[in-house]
């Protein structure tokens, strides 16, 4: 099992999607608040309490979410924040629902305009394409107070669009915390393309986890899940079969029960053997 610095992957990934990989998978990226933190030198940011994590409410109709996809995707291979993402894809082009999950967490959120960014679980948002207010954003959010806990994920190719995440949380706080996991499946590379006909990056698929967790002081919370693409579909019928090992990302965000905002990020992505 192969392990690489996740920031130096941010910088690497536009040239990684570009290349096809014809050989068998079967590593996986780990990453961990600790692991981050050490690579975190390189970044204009290196305070951050947490990895910053966003989900952007996407539509394939929409004007403003072609640039916006752009505009935050160059954030993130630039490597000056500390963050992760998912485009959460709602509405397909003609205005019909693409992904019930999508559309599920955009109304929990009472989104109404495209593109919205939800930072750290509401905790900020971006309403439209404004990349001069992604500093901003990044900074309020990762100099924030979070809980003391460290998450680590992996994820295996299983072959046939299957694959097995893992992951494993420790509560380093004196008292129990109590949470909510979700674990973002997504195309590095999406299959859903904006209004100008440019693939979506990140684009969500399904969820792996969505879960209420408690972890007592000092204990630590493993799960497991196989999670198959042949078995979840969009709205359109189509299933998800066809995803290959080098594209596809997890991105587990930890939410706070008290606050609602998140504590805790990491990304794993399956590795070329």
């Amino acid at each position: 099992m192969l392990y690489i610095d996740e920031k130096m992957t941010k910088k690497l990934i536009y040239l990684s999607v570009c290349v096809l990989l014809i050989s068998s998978v079967n590593g996986a990226i780990s990453s961990t608040k600790m692991s981050s933190k050490s690579f975190n030198e390189e970044m204009e940011n290196p305070d951050y309490s947490h990895t910053v994590f966003v989900g952007v409410a996407f539509t394939q109709g929409c004007g403003s979410c072609h640039p916006w996809n752009q505009n935050i995707y160059n954030a993130y291979i630039s490597g000056d924040y500390d963050f992760e993402y998912s485009a959460m894809i709602v509405f397909d082009e003609n205005g019909q629902v693409l992904i019930q999950k999508a559309y599920d967490w955009e109304n929990m959120y009472g989104v109404s305009t495209y593109p919205t960014s939800i930072f750290d679980g509401d905790y900020h948002r971006i309403v439209g394409n404004y990349p001069e207010e992604l500093p901003g954003a990044f900074d309020t959010c990762g100099n924030r107070t979070v809980a003391n806990i460290a998450a680590n994920m992996t994820v295996s190719w299983l072959g046939n669009a299957t694959i097995n995440v893992t992951i494993t949380i420790q509560n380093n706080e004196s008292t129990q915390y109590n949470g909510n996991i979700r674990a973002f499946i997504t195309e590095i590379t999406s299959r859903y393309n904006t209004s100008q006909d440019e693939p979506f990056h990140f684009g969500f698929l399904d969820f792996a986890f969505d879960e209420n967790i408690s972890i007592n002081s000092g204990e630590v919370y493993t799960n497991s899940t196989i999670w198959n693409g042949n078995d979840h579909a969009d709205e359109h019928g189509d299933d998800f079969g066809d995803i290959t090992s080098h594209n596809i990302q997890v991105t587990l965000a930890v939410y706070n029960n008290n606050s609602g905002y998140v504590d805790e990020t990491v990304m794993a992505r399956i590795t070329s053997n």
